[in-house]
């Protein structure tokens, strides 16, 4: 329980001192325990998380490091992912790519179409994209995307 549930509870209680009838300062009570949110995860549970994966790294320091250079290898592995394969990036979602011709680009799968409206008319006009190659990407003759997050940048 929070600090201020538990402020709010004892005052709720300190109303209900001077009620004659017990059933409805039990309703009460009943009904403020029941609105009350679960208690988040303390932060005594976060530092016996951090402890007991200490523990389990020093007990078994060889295995541990075998099981983290095996993700290690797999991650390199499987960072650059075909353009033309079925794990491709979401639409609009920008990427480093690796073009036929050996260049890196910045890449991305542009939505099917978009709809422009003309500010005088108010028009609108609906635009169709040239997507390329089975990936359909905004540009043609890429061959692998690399899938990383890339920073952003604040102005």
């Amino acid at each position: 329980m929070t600090d201020k549930e538990r402020q709010y509870l004892i005052a709720e209680i300190e109303r209900l001192k001077d009620c004659a009838s017990p059933i409805v300062v039990c309703d009460t009570l009943l009904s403020l325990i029941d609105s009350m949110q679960e208690e988040p995860i303390s932060e005594d549970l976060e530092k016996a998380a951090v402890e007991a994966f200490k523990q389990i790294v020093d007990s078994d320091k060889n295995n541990f490091l075998e099981i983290f250079k095996a993700g290690a290898k797999w991650q390199k592995e499987y960072l650059w992912k075909p353009a033309d394969g079925n794990d491709l990036p979401d639409i609009d979602r920008e990427v480093i790519a690796l073009l036929d011709n050996g260049k890196v680009v910045f890449a991305h799968r542009p939505p099917e179409y978009w709809d422009g409206k003309d500010i005088i008319t108010g028009k609108v006009t609906r635009n169709y994209v040239e997507r390329y190659d089975k990936g359909l990407w905004n540009i043609p003759n890429v061959k692998y995307w690399l899938d990383v997050n890339l920073p952003k940048q604040d102005d």
